[in-house]
Parts: C-alpha cells; sequence; structure tokens
C-alpha cells in the first residue's frame, strides 16, 4: 500500500530519498529491499543492509499526480470497476474518491497491491471524477475520461500535485 510513496533512506553517512517500489515479496516484517541505484548512492554492496528509514515526501519537482488504470478487466461491453494506481504523488494517500456526473462521492478500497478498487456494479463508462486526500488532508480533484479511451500502459496526468 506504500507503493510510489518516497522513503528517507540512510546508510555509511549518506541519506537519498527514494520511492517505494514493491513487488509483492516480502523478505521480513519493516525490511526495505533496495534497487542497484539505491544501494550504490548508499555505498552498499548488496540489497541487506543496516541503515535508517522513515517516510517522507518526494521531489515531484512540479509535475503532477498521475492515474494508472488497470485494464485487465475491461472489455467493449463492461465498465463496470476500475483499479486505479496513483503514480508521483508527493506525499500519501489516504483516501481516493471517485464521483459520476453530479453523484455523490463514493470511497476505493486500498487493497494490498496499493491498487484502489471502486466499487462494482456502477457504470464507468462515460468516464468520472477522482478525488485523492493526503495525509494532511489537501485533496485534489481530476476528471478521468471514458475507459474505450484510455491505455492502462499509459497513466492519465492530472492537473497538480500535492503542495
Amino acid at each position: 500500500s506504500h507503493c510510489d510513496n518516497c522513503a528517507q533512506l540512510s546508510a555509511n553517512g549518506k541519506t537519498i530519498i527514494a520511492h517505494v517500489v514493491t513487488y509483492g515479496v516480502e523478505n521480513g516484517k519493516y525490511a526495505i529491499d533496495l534497487s542497484p541505484e539505491a544501494q550504490a548512492a548508499l555505498g552498499l554492496s548488496s540489497s541487506n543492509w543496516t541503515g535508517t528509514w522513515q517516510f517522507s515526501s518526494c521531489p515531484t519537482n512540479g509535475t503532477p499526480i498521475y492515474y494508472q488504470f488497470d485494464g485487465r478487466q475491461w472489455s467493449p461491453q463492461n465498465f463496470w470497476y476500475m483499479r486505479i494506481w496513483t503514480r508521483n504523488q508527493r506525499l500519501p494517500i489516504t483516501k481516493l474518491e471517485t464521483k459520476l456526473g453530479s453523484g455523490n462521492w463514493s470511497a476505493a478500497s486500498q487493497v494490498s497491491d496499493g491498487a484502489w478498487e471502486t466499487q462494482s456494479g456502477v457504470d464507468f463508462g462515460g468516464g468520472c471524477q477522482v478525488r485523492v486526500t493526503a495525509v494532511d488532508n489537501q485533496q485534489l480533484v481530476d476528471s478521468i475520461p471514458a475507459p474505450t479511451g484510455l491505455n492502462p500502459a499509459n497513466p492519465i496526468a492530472g492537473k497538480a500535485n500535492f503542495q
């Protein structure tokens, strides 16, 4: 659930900020596996390391949040369910909601792979609005087009990012 958030990592007198990427494999409670790039930046010879870490804001350099969709469930006739991953967020997200037309906001549930799953039985075929809330209660609202025009491999850029 922490995928694409950032962590400040320290070891060997060096400190970096890196994106958290999960691959579904856990190597122990509180374990963080490091990419080869992070290992090199911290002067480590392997991903087994001793150091400290804490969640931090991400250096997004003014780029917006992105929404990536899992299109495996979509077919030309079935847009009744949606899985959304947020990418490039400056702060961790605590809530994602969707809204169709002038309806009410409906909360999605975050699942173990970090995706937010919308309620089923709702037709997203005409697109929707997405509202994300960060850990400090900032909110962003973006419009998502109809799924027929979406390529799940190409995330949709939002209008902004968290401050």
